[in-house]
Parts: C-alpha cells; structure tokens; sequence
C-alpha cells in the first residue's frame, strides 16, 4: 500500500514537473518567438545548404551534432548549436547543394498601407531569328567517266550576203568644175568589214558597156566606199577609195554590182534616163533606203542642196554627199 502511494506521488511530482516545464519553455517561445527562429535559421543555413520546406518542430533539448530528422526519414539537418522545444529545423533540398546566401526576414507588410501594383508585367519580346544570306553556288558540270567531251559547235558568221554592199549614190553629170570629174559611192550596210577584192561594179548598157570597174581594198563596217574618175582631185578635199577609168553616159546607165563569186549583190535600172540627179544643178542621184533594192526608181532621190558635203577641184561646194549620209535618207 505504501508502495503504491509513492508510486501515485512520484506521478503527480512528474506530472508538477512537466507542467512546469511547459508552461516555461511556453513562456521563453511567447517572449522571444523571432529570437529563437532566427537562431535555428542562422544554424540550418550554416551548413551551406538550399533549403526548401519545414520539417520538424524541435520538442526536446538538443545539443550540437545531433541529427534532425525530416518526415521522409531521411537525415535532414546537423545540429550545430543547442536547441530547444520550439526551435524549427529545415531540411536541405533534394537538389544539387549550391552555397546559400542568407537572405534577411522579409519586412511585415501593411496591407492598409502599401497599395498593390495592379501593372502588368513587360513581356519579353520574342527571340526574331536573324536571317543569313549565302551566295548561290552554282555547281561545276562533273564529266561522266568514259564518254568522250564533245566541244561545243561554234557557228561561224555568215558572209555579207543580199543587199550587204549597195551602190549608195551616183554624180553621173560631174561637178560645177568638170562634167568628168564624175565618182560613184558604194556602202557597207553590215556591222563587218568586207573584201572587195574580186568585186566588179559595171555597167549592162550597150554593146560595149563602159565603164568596167574591177574593185579592191575594204570596206569598213557601215562605211563608205568613194570611187573618183581618173584622179583624186574630182573631190578635192576628200581622198578617194579607189580611182577608175571610164565615162557614165548622161542618158542613162545600167550598173550591177557583183561579188567575187560572180553573184550580183545590187542593180540599178535605167529606163530611158537616170532615176533621179540634175546635170544643171550638178546635183547628184542619192538612194533613199539601204535596205530597198536598188532598180526600183522610188528609192532614189536628187540631192537637195542643203545637206552637202566636199568641195570640187575648183574650190565649188559637191551638191551631193561623199563618204556621209544622204539628204534623202535624213
């Protein structure tokens, strides 16, 4: 019976005990609540560690090198100070460690008197991909192995043909200073030089035309071709391309011009007279269009006068145009 009271006060001196306990270590937490949590923050962020949740709430006295626990039952913490009932521990992060940075307690906050900001934020703008220009390549044309490279087939330019050179004007009646001082004008109407060598300009008319004029010497690209009779002075102050012998009846003339192959490359008719020229006026007959035939009397035309061009042994301005172009083809 004894023994059992003095179990019964043993009890109730523990239960005093433990009631005292608490209501002190209440006290301590009640007085000072930041002052312990700033404690157990300062030793958890010792160890160097991000730290993401609470874990436990210390219950017991601890004492440096205990180790906390967290609710999965891994080791959370290392105590590193004393502790009592009431301190927090916090467990570090399942994440790689990285060295933590104290941050101070964040400062209560008055909702009565710090607004809230109500600005959206700033989107950032979108990433705008740069675009990069490359040259284009164009790729080299790879021989097949064992077929044979053909050279490509240069086509060569065809020669003058049809209306290439053309008899181009006619001084049939001579210059103010001698009715023989008579030339003829030829024209190369293509963007090539041409070899006259070979070529013949005579005249058809009667039974022994007159006159035959066996050319040489080139002609230039659109250039012109000056046939003077007998000498260089029947244009005085324009040299002649080739001399000639021989006299152009002042009725009329039948002339054709030929190549060296003996083909005719230009006429010009007579139907009872000149087409066109003034043996008063000693204006000459000028071709109209270069790339007309040469027997058809529309396409000629008498020198007008105004468009002129050298001068006659006698110093007399030519009223036609040596070696430029015609009045009639202005």
């Amino acid at each position: 019976m004894e023994e059992s009271y003095k179990r019964i006060l043993i009890i109730l001196g523990l239960a005093v005990a433990f009631l005292g306990f608490f209501k002190l270590g209440s006290k301590i937490i009640r007085s000072s609540p930041e002052s312990n949590l700033k404690a157990g923050i300062t030793d958890i962020l010792a160890t160097s560690t991000p730290f993401t949740k609470l874990t436990n709430l210390v219950t017991s006295p601890m004492t440096p090198g205990d180790i906390t626990m967290s609710p999965s039952l891994a080791p959370s913490a290392k105590v590193t100070s004393p502790m009592t009932p009431g301190d927090i521990t916090m467990s570090p992060s399942l994440a790689p460690s990285a060295t933590s940075v104290p941050t101070p307690l964040p400062t209560a906050i008055n909702p009565s008197k710090t607004p809230l900001s109500t600005k959206a934020p700033t989107p950032a703008p979108p990433n705008t991909p740069q675009t990069s220009m490359s040259p284009s390549v164009t790729p080299a044309t790879t021989p097949t192995p064992g077929v044979p490279t053909v050279p490509p087939t240069v086509t060569p330019s065809p020669s003058p043909t049809g209306l290439a050179v053309v008899i181009n004007e006619i001084a049939w009646m001579g210059t103010s200073a001698s009715a023989n001082d008579e030339w003829i004008e030829l024209y190369n109407n293509t963007a090539s030089a041409v070899d006259l060598n070979g070529w013949k300009l005579q005249s058809t008319t009667g039974s022994n035309p007159d006159p035959v004029i066996n050319l040489a010497g080139l002609i230039e690209p659109f250039g012109y071709f000056l046939l003077e009779r007998t000498d260089d002075t029947t244009i005085s102050d324009i040299a002649a391309s080739q001399l000639y012998t021989g006299a152009l009846n002042n009725a009329c003339e039948s002339l054709e011009l030929r190549d060296n192959g003996g083909n005719v490359r230009d006429f010009v008719d007579c139907a009872g007279s000149w087409y066109a020229g003034d043996n008063t006026a000693k204006s000459t007959m000028e071709r109209v269009d270069l790339a007309q035939p040469g027997a058809s009397q529309s396409n000629w035309a008498s020198n007008n006068g105004f468009v002129v061009n050298g001068h006659d042994g006698s110093g007399n301005a030519i009223r036609g145009t040596p070696k430029s172009r015609n009045s009639a083809n202005q």
